[in-house]
């Protein structure tokens, strides 16, 4: 799978948080009432330190990353992480089409949009949930190993280059 353009990868599971039935008190790396992540990717919850984070954050930057998958580009931009931790909290995000040279299908992009919803209330509840909404998108013709490697050719970041 690794000569190919395109196919899914864990690279990184980030920060998790532990079940309460799980005694880590020793392990701790963060600190209740603190905020730690990559801020492209930080749900609205996560960045004003709220208490209750759950699957829908995830959930959040699942739509994040599906937005750079759309057109190359983060959902926010900024000129220092603290800018684009606010702009995930107060600003809507840049419609897709504005931003990609494809056509987005349009179920493809209320998906993309429900899952950055400001409110946690507003995004799908679980990922079987998102999974079913995905699963209703069509898309015209289908993706191929060429369009990945198009795709990435044009969108892959400096550092992969």
């Amino acid at each position: 799978m690794g000569t190919l353009d395109d196919f899914v990868k864990v690279l990184d599971f980030g920060l998790v948080k532990a079940l309460p039935h799980i005694d880590t008190d020793e392990l701790k790396l963060t600190h209740e009432g603190t905020t730690t992540g990559t801020p492209a990717f930080m749900a609205p919850e996560v960045a004003l330190g709220k208490a209750e984070i759950n699957v829908t954050s995830d959930i959040y930057a699942l739509g994040c990353v599906g937005y750079w998958l759309l057109t190359g580009m983060l959902v926010f931009d900024g000129e220092t992480p603290m800018e684009i931790v606010v702009n995930h909290v107060k600003t809507p995000p840049i419609p897709r089409s504005q931003r990609s040279e494809f056509e987005i299908p349009a179920c493809l992009d209320e998906t993309i949009v429900s899952c950055l919803a400001k409110n946690p209330a507003d995004r799908p509840q679980a990922m079987d949930q998102l999974a079913e909404m995905l699963n209703t998108c069509h898309l015209s013709e289908g993706w191929t190993q060429k369009n990945a490697a198009a795709w990435w050719n044009s969108h892959a970041p400096d550092s992969l280059s």
